[in-house]
């Protein structure tokens, strides 16, 4: 961009101006659309609250759906519950199979340790999730 035009100086000069008239909350806003631009980032989560207002509140909206998902009964996700049985046994039968075919392990023994692996695994790393968000 080129700054040493009769154009940019005269919208400078304008900006100067009525610099002192802007409110807080919208400076704060164009440094954080700088920000974004500056670093290539997408700035979708810009509106009038700013940046960090809006990253926090989605950010509470997908824990909370999250917290729904993995640490109650709620009935809103009911088939997800479902197909995620579905797919955890396809996904263990698919390690078991990499184990089994790089490992010389009966393919019932590999099924069963992998099983049991990813089990105690998600269970640790549910348990924490939901006793970090309880009420």
């Amino acid at each position: 961009m080129n700054t040493n035009t009769p154009e940019f100086n005269e919208v400078a000069k304008m900006v100067r101006q009525y610099y002192i008239n802007i409110p807080d909350e919208y400076l704060k806003s164009v440094n954080e659309l700088e920000i974004c631009l500056r670093a290539k980032q997408d700035p979708i989560f810009l509106t009038r609250g700013g940046v960090t207002d809006n990253v926090l509140k989605i950010r509470n909206a997908i824990l909370k759906e999250i917290r729904l998902f993995l640490c109650t009964d709620d009935p809103k996700y009911k088939d997800l519950r479902e197909m995620e049985k579905i797919l955890s046994t396809s996904f263990v039968m698919m390690v078991s199979k990499l184990i089994f075919s790089e490992f010389p392990i009966p393919e019932n023994i590999a099924i069963g340790l992998v099983a049991m692996i990813c089990e105690k695994v998600l269970k640790v790393g549910k348990d924490s999730f939901c006793s970090s968000f309880s009420s």
